[in-house]
């Protein structure tokens, strides 16, 4: 079974049980190192699982959210193992008359693209590296226009815009991140603002001194704090939107090898 470890804020692994065992006897990790592999429903201390692990029994995948549960906490019905948090909503298909299949249908993926169908559930794994997450929190919602389309601004900006509200396509789906890769967004946040201060500061250098370049520096700084934070703040980013499905860039490549392949 594959481990994942924390060490220095960073998410390491997989690494194999005896491996991380050699870790912590050579001191390199502490009973306290935060570790989990994939029959753990969320990261523990390694001295906190060696302890449940006597008394814990058999865990299932809940078939909605793909979450590890102890089989105890969870229903079976028709073969399909649901956990309590999933219970309501799995009932409610049930009674809508919606097959109550994998939490997952409708998701797969196309080389390094996820292609989720309108009502395509996301697990409850981190989009970026595939660690587990208590519960879908974040709401993604994508925008797109067909390439041609920005090509309008050469005729002006209004074309521009009405371009983009007649051809634009949304999408929206509750996605899971795990904290470090909120941390990692976080940080970027503050870097593109930091830049963005940053051009503001020239701008106001260059009136203060009535010279020309610290205007020029503070544009190029500003559409660069611009790009940057439009292209490294979002989770995920949309590649393409149809009536049928959803094409989505930027997912981790743990958590697209978790994904059924698509054609």
């Amino acid at each position: 079974m594959d481990w994942y470890y924390i060490h220095n804020q960073q998410q390491t692994g997989p690494v194999t049980e005896g491996q991380l065992q050699t870790l912590i006897k050579d001191g390199t990790l502490s009973n306290s190192t935060l570790v989990w592999n994939a029959g753990m429903t969320d990261w523990k201390p390694y001295q906190e699982y060696q302890s449940s692990v006597q008394t814990t029994g058999e865990t299932k995948v809940c078939s909605q959210c793909s979450r590890f549960f102890q089989t105890e906490d969870m229903i079976v019905f028709n073969g399909l193992h649901v956990c309590a948090a999933c219970k309501p909503v799995f009932f409610q298909k049930i009674k809508e008359g919606v097959s109550p299949s994998s939490g997952m249908a409708g998701l797969g993926r196309r080389g390094n693209l996820i292609i989720a169908s309108p009502d395509a559930c996301f697990p409850g794994r981190c989009v970026k590296c595939n660690a587990p997450v208590a519960q879908t929190d974040i709401k993604l919602r994508l925008y797109y226009s067909p390439p041609w389309v920005y090509f309008l601004l050469l005729a002006g900006l209004l074309f521009l815009i009405i371009g983009v509200l007649l051809t634009q396509k949304k999408a929206a789906y509750q996605i899971a991140v795990c904290p470090v890769h909120k941390n990692k967004r976080f940080q970027v946040i503050l870097t593109a603002w930091g830049m963005f201060a940053g051009s503001v500061l020239l701008f106001f250098l260059a009136a203060a001194f009535s010279t020309f370049w610290p205007v020029l520096a503070g544009l190029l700084l500003f559409l660069a704090s611009l790009i940057y934070g439009m292209v490294a703040a979002p989770y995920l980013r949309a590649g393409k939107i149809t009536k049928t499905e959803s094409i989505i860039k930027g997912a981790g490549p743990e958590f697209l090898a978790s994904l059924p392949e698509r054609l």
